[in-house]
């Protein structure tokens, strides 16, 4: 497990709004998509080749408010 993950865990165990921006690591944004959490927005820019597209290709799948831009 990533660090960002972990914060993400420790994030989502909040209690209030949430709004997630994901700017560098797509392990975390990943790892968002795991849980059953409402959130107010997820901004999903990851940048990389190792599964940057794949994790905002994701988000927009997912049903979640949220931006992604396209590609890695």
């Amino acid at each position: 497990m990533t660090r960002s993950m972990a914060a993400v865990d420790i994030a989502v165990a909040e209690e209030g709004e949430k709004v997630f921006v994901f700017g560098n690591a797509p392990t975390a944004l990943f790892r968002l998509l795991e849980h059953d959490v409402a959130v107010n927005g997820v901004i999903g820019v990851p940048v990389g080749f190792v599964g940057a597209a794949e994790s905002k290709e994701a988000l927009t799948q997912s049903g979640l408010p949220g931006i992604a831009r396209a590609g890695s």
